[in-house]
């Protein structure tokens, strides 16, 4: 859309209505340290904001993640996994890059899971890369928490995120986890143990340790510390002081 006075002056008024009508709430929930600053910003006062983990984790995660498999060629296999929506600043081109390099250096497939806009556009790479036999694509799964307890490495290149849901919960699930660091990183994903942060998308670091956690085939444990930040009973039981003192 061209700029014009009109568009700026849109923009200013819900910006100044959002102003007005956030700083009568008595609270206003942030997902995250990004999300606070934005807030305030807008110049709604400090004291009302309140950091609150989005319940990510719910009451049967460990009996979903416990399920088994439905897809036949993922079973028994060494593979990497993303879920997610297919857009460009998921980079999950990159991934399919990093992996063919993985690929040609020890037995492993890649799981997407997911749908979006660019989802034409990896397939297309896949294609050219000629490695369509080891890149499985499930376009929609009820539940995906089986494939995150069973996958060596679980990926987020993403350039930017609210709260990412899925990583939270291959974290939960136990799994070596790859994430691309981004303004508003949680704290409790950031000192997980089973995560990785990287600043910079370096092609041999990743490959490397994705590599490392194909040859290691260690058992993923669920992480309890994740599972308790990110559950919902921790966020009701958070609510609740938060109204009732």
């Amino acid at each position: 859309m061209p700029y014009s006075a009109n568009n700026f002056l849109d923009w200013y008024s819900w910006r100044f209505i959002k102003k007005i009508l956030y700083n009568k709430a008595d609270y206003i929930l942030a997902i995250n340290s990004q999300s606070k600053k934005e807030l305030l910003a807008l110049g709604i006062k400090k004291e009302k904001i309140k950091i609150f983990n989005n319940p990510s984790i719910k009451e049967n995660f460990i009996n979903l993640a416990n399920q088994k498999i439905k897809h036949k060629k993922v079973i028994n296999e060494n593979y990497i996994l993303y879920v997610g929506r297919f857009a460009t600043h998921k980079k999950i081109n990159f991934l399919v890059k990093i992996f063919y390099d993985v690929q040609k250096k020890v037995n492993s497939k890649l799981v997407l899971i997911g749908q979006g806009k660019e989802l034409n556009h990896v397939r297309k790479l896949v294609k050219s890369l000629k490695i369509e036999k080891k890149v499985i694509f499930i376009r929609y799964e009820k539940n995906p928490l089986p494939y995150m307890k069973n996958a060596s490495t679980f990926v987020s290149f993403s350039e930017y995120e609210g709260q990412p849901n899925s990583v939270i919960q291959s974290l939960g699930c136990g799994t070596s986890t790859l994430i691309k660091s981004y303004p508003g990183l949680n704290k409790e994903i950031e000192k997980a143990q089973n995560s990785k942060i990287l600043k910079k998308l370096t092609n041999f670091k990743i490959i490397q340790t994705i590599i490392q956690n194909i040859k290691v085939k260690k058992k993923n444990n669920f992480n309890k510390k994740i599972i308790k930040a990110f559950n919902e009973e921790q966020y009701a039981s958070k609510i609740i002081k938060m109204i009732y003192g």
